[in-house]
């Protein structure tokens, strides 16, 4: 159920008044694990993020931060993102993609470059080849929009090399980024 936004305020500054910080921070750590139990993933990375725990709203986001692109959150991802901290999400290849999504949905095509260069090396250095093939799958349409078909080529290509280290899903979403590159390119053999 929902309630009107002046009494959740009066709800909120009441319970500031009344608790000491850390009993306000064991509440929204509860509250957050009632809601990820409920399927309620930005809620509960809400409640962490209010609680003070940037590093477990870190990890949950990992889980939920292309599901809520998918379904149009970008401005609460870009929020959380933001609340979570630039050094925090460079330790993440799933954040930096999502930080690169962001970019890239807002225009900003050199910046989501940049972002997903950084992930694909992270997740490279970390053996998280999915992550990898997913930062090489976004920025894809972005080299093949600059004309850096060789260099696309080379990444697709070598990240499907791999083969079997890579989830079919990974497989997949390569080999018809590599399919789209060669329609521009021309090149069907």
């Amino acid at each position: 159920y929902t309630t009107h936004q002046l009494f959740r305020e009066f709800l909120r500054h009441d319970l500031i008044r009344t608790l000491t910080a850390e009993e306000v921070a064991r509440l929204h750590r509860r509250a957050s694990e009632v809601l990820a139990a409920r399927g309620d993933l930005p809620s509960a990375i809400l409640h962490l993020l209010d609680a003070g725990d940037e590093d477990a709203a870190a990890e949950m986001l990992e889980k939920a931060a292309f599901r809520m692109l998918s379904a149009g959150l970008l401005s609460q991802v870009a929020s959380f993102l933001q609340r979570i901290g630039d050094a925090r999400c460079e330790t993440s290849a799933t954040l930096l993609i999502a930080l690169g999504r962001i970019q890239n949905y807002r225009g900003d095509l050199d910046r989501a470059l940049a972002s997903y260069e950084r992930a694909i090396t992270l997740a490279r250095s970390k053996s998280q080849l999915d992550e990898m093939a997913e930062a090489i799958r976004v920025s894809s349409p972005i080299l093949a929009g600059r004309g850096e078909y060789a260099r696309l080529e080379g990444l697709l290509t070598q990240t499907l090399a791999m083969g079997e280290q890579l989830s079919e899903q990974s497989r997949t979403g390569l080999k018809l980024s590599l399919g789209g590159l060669y329609l521009d390119m021309e090149r069907f053999d």
